[in-house]
């Protein structure tokens, strides 16, 4: 009589709890690649890239996009630290769009940009390019 294990989730923002419930699984981009972690996982600590995120629970799939973090597993918990998290249909599909389009026109004229500037710009790029990846990828 073995009870079925679930996944601890909590997945928090600077602004929001995201979700806190028991899952059966959550794939998500790292610095590594793309993961999963299952119930019962080994314990992990990792750097969230911007990229997908998809939260499985029964039937139900919950895409998102995510900006970078940190996760951490242990006990049977995934700690997901945030930057930002937004459900695929909650993003602004034009605006995302539009804001991709002028950092890349941003990006051209690098000769004059600092390293800094140069940086952040790349990092919101890959942010934007999630946004609009997951929106895409999961609107019907």
């Amino acid at each position: 009589m073995a009870a079925t294990t679930r996944l601890q989730l909590k997945m928090v923002t600077p602004v929001q709890t995201v979700f806190e419930q028991a899952v059966d699984g959550v794939s998500l981009p790292t610095r590594l690649g793309q993961i999963t972690v299952l119930p019962q996982h080994t314990e992990l600590v990792s750097i969230l890239e911007p990229g997908e995120l998809i939260v499985r629970d029964g039937d139900k799939t919950f895409p998102l996009a995510v900006s970078g973090g940190l996760i951490e597993v242990a006990n049977n918990t995934l700690y997901v630290l945030a930057d930002s998290a937004q459900h695929a249909t909650d993003i602004d599909l034009a605006a995302a769009e539009a804001r991709t389009q002028q950092l890349e026109q941003d990006l051209k004229d690098q000769t004059t940009l600092d390293l800094n500037t140069y940086s952040l710009l790349q990092r919101q790029l890959a942010e934007e390019r999630a946004r609009l990846h997951v929106a895409k990828k999961w609107r019907k």
